[in-house]
């Protein structure tokens, strides 16, 4: 199989933008939103896993919507810290923003249920295509983090990585945990964070279907308190290109 042409690269928390039309939605003032989204966005995700294969970019910030939350608010582990995929508090547990239930629907077709529909067809279209598809779901996480707090870490690692017992085999975890291990990195499995992003219409049903979710650590790549890349993002860049292109071989 040629690189890239099964693969699906999911970039789901890449982007600071938010419409005009929510801004009046928020407590916070501009200095305050600004932090926020710099403590919360998974930045420049979109720059280091790009590469030529198919890649799906949500284009508006999780604090509007957050796609990789559960579509049911009581099945979502994080909406008890008011995260659900409407955020009502920020990372420090401060009020964010107003959501009233026309809110909630609107967020939901128009960004939630759209950008999932994009998704399944896209994965949908790698099966018909391939026979199988292999999806890469692009994250980075912070140094400090209130869900930590209820976590038994004592260091975190550079790299996470995120697997599902269905859809994640042994030779992809594998794999992948040896090949970034080469690179010189921390690697840990599935913390602090877990799981691996997959359609509903396959979830559980299709072995075809594999995902696995790379988690980076920001303070190899980025000046947390500024924002701004370090001497070094070109490495983690083609460190990640170059996973992309020998996994989607494997």
């Amino acid at each position: 199989m040629e690189a890239y042409q099964n693969l699906v690269v999911n970039i789901p928390h890449s982007s600071r933008f938010i419409p005009d039309i929510f801004q009046s939605l928020f407590y916070l003032d501009h200095e305050k939103l600004k932090r926020e989204l710099l403590n919360t966005t998974d930045l420049y995700t979109d720059e280091l896993f790009q590469s030529v294969a198919r890649t799906l970019i949500f284009p508006v910030s999780r604090l509007i919507c957050d796609v990789e939350r559960f579509r049911n608010e009581k099945e979502e582990i994080m909406s008890k810290f008011g995260m659900w995929i409407c955020y009502t508090r920020t990372s420090t547990q401060e009020k964010l923003k107003r959501v009233d239930a026309k809110h909630k629907r609107e967020i939901l077709k128009n960004y939630y249920d759209a950008y999932h529909a994009m998704f399944t067809r896209t994965v949908e279209e790698k099966l018909s295509n391939y026979g199988d598809c292999l999806i890469i779901d692009g994250h980075s996480f912070p140094t400090k983090n209130l869900y930590y707090k209820s976590l038994d870490i004592k260091k975190l690692p550079e790299i996470c990585l995120g697997t599902d017992s269905f859809h994640t085999s042994q030779r992809l975890s594998e794999f992948t945990y040896a090949y970034f291990k080469s690179r010189g990195l921390e690697v840990a499995l599935n913390k602090p964070y877990a799981g691996a992003i997959v359609p509903l219409t396959q979830y559980q049903r299709d072995k075809a279907v594999r995902s696995i979710m790379i988690e980076v650590n920001r303070s190899i790549y980025m000046d947390e308190r500024t924002g701004d890349k370090k001497q070094n993002f070109g490495l983690v860049k083609e460190i990640l290109h170059e996973y992309l292109k020998k996994v989607s071989t494997l």
